[in-house]
Formats: structure tokens, C-alpha cells, sequence
């Protein structure tokens, strides 16, 4: 299978290898995406979310994290902890992911923070839905995000 060009946005390039992935089907399978190797220069911006189905709820596990994700979500007062990055990560895009599952779409989003004065944090972000077939529920979450702070 043909590797997407390494030269596009990672969001575009996420989206590439997810279609490749899924060949005619609604979404790729959480299997063949995790046994394919995503290009190491945007490793830092990819992460995996396993999706819990439990009764009407929905609980999110992450199944990787890349470094400059678990970054920005850490807190500044407890560096050291990857606990609290990651449930501030989970916590912080729960609805986005609730969206990606009863769509069963991908999502691409653009956003602006402000925070504070002249200080503006923007990212770019995409979440793709992963499941085992087309009539079964998403149980994963393939998404990439990079952000710049001006």
C-alpha cells in the first residue's frame, strides 16, 4: 500500500492514510491502522482513543499519546505527571469525540484560544472514527494535532 505524501498537513495527511486504510468500507478498522506504520515525523502529533460502550455512556482510554499532545495538556504545576495530561486531554475533548461517534464521520477543526491579551493559541486538529465493520459502534479514534501559540 502506498504511503501518503509526507509533505502535506498533518491533518491532510492523516486523512490520506485513513481512506487508504479503509478501502471501500465506512472507516478503517482500528487493527489496520495500528499495525501501519504512521510516518515517524508526526508521531508527536497523533493519538489513538479507545471508545468504552457501556450502556447509553461512553468512557475514552487512550491508546497512544504523542509527546507534543500529551504536552500541551499537561499541567503547568505537575509537569511529571502523564496521568493528569492525559485526562485533562480526554476531559477536554470528550464532546468531539461523542461527535465523531454518532456521526461516524471524521471531524477536522480549526480553533483559536485566546488567552489572555496578544496571546493566542491555534490548532489544527482531526479525528477519525475506527470500527471492526459498518453496523457495528466506533471503537476507536484515530486523531493528529498541531498548534502554535503566538
Amino acid at each position: 500500500m502506498e504511503k501518503p505524501k509526507k509533505s502535506l498537513r498533518l491533518t491532510d495527511y492523516l486523512e490520506e492514510f485513513w481512506n487508504m486504510h479503509r478501502g471501500d468500507r465506512r472507516f478503517p478498522s482500528l487493527d489496520s491502522i495500528v499495525d501501519e506504520y504512521i510516518d515517524e515525523k508526526t508521531q508527536d502529533d497523533v493519538f489513538i482513543i479507545d471508545v468504552i460502550h457501556q450502556s447509553h455512556n461512553h468512557h475514552f482510554a487512550t491508546r497512544y499519546m504523542g509527546e507534543n499532545v500529551q504536552k500541551l495538556h499537561e499541567d503547568v504545576t505537575d509537569r511529571e505527571n502523564a496521568e493528569k495530561a492525559i485526562n485533562n486531554f480526554i476531559e477536554a475533548y470528550k464532546q468531539h469525540f461523542e461527535r465523531v461517534i454518532t456521526s461516524r464521520r471524521p471531524i477536522v477543526q480549526n480553533i483559536e484560544i485566546h488567552q489572555g491579551i496578544n496571546k493566542v493559541l491555534k490548532y489544527r486538529q482531526i479525528l477519525l472514527p475506527l470500527g471492526d465493520s459498518d453496523n457495528e459502534p466506533i471503537n476507536a479514534i484515530l486523531g493528529g494535532m498541531r498548534y502554535k501559540k503566538d
